[in-house]
C-alpha cells in the first residue's frame, strides 16, 4: 500500500466573502501517485465567544472509492484529527 503522504497543496484564492469572515483560503488536495482532484476551503468568521473555523473538502469522490484511505470515514477521522488536536496543540504552542 502506498504511503499517504503529504497531499499537494496549491493554494488558488484568499478573500474575504461577508462581513462577519475574517478569512478564506481554498487549496486544491491531491495526493501524488493517485488520480483525483478535491479541494479543501478553511473560512474564519467571527462569533461571540471567539473564532469559528468552517473546513469544507468537496471532491473527495474523485478519489478510487475502493482504497479504504479515501472513504469517507478515513477523510473525516483524518480531518477530525488535523483540526481538533493537532491544530489545537500547535495554536496552544502560538500563544505561549
Amino acid at each position: 500500500m502506498k504511503d499517504q503522504g503529504t497531499p499537494d497543496f496549491q493554494p488558488f484564492s484568499q478573500s474575504p466573502w461577508a462581513s462577519s469572515l475574517i478569512s478564506a483560503s481554498a487549496y486544491d488536495w491531491r495526493y501524488g501517485g493517485y488520480l483525483g482532484n478535491s479541494s479543501v476551503t478553511w473560512e474564519l468568521s467571527e462569533t461571540p465567544g471567539g473564532t469559528k473555523l468552517k473546513l469544507t473538502h468537496k471532491g473527495h469522490e474523485t478519489f478510487a472509492q475502493d482504497n479504504p484511505i479515501f472513504s469517507r470515514e478515513s477523510g473525516e477521522a483524518g480531518w477530525g484529527y488535523f483540526v481538533h488536536e493537532s491544530l489545537k496543540a500547535f495554536l496552544g504552542r502560538q500563544d505561549s
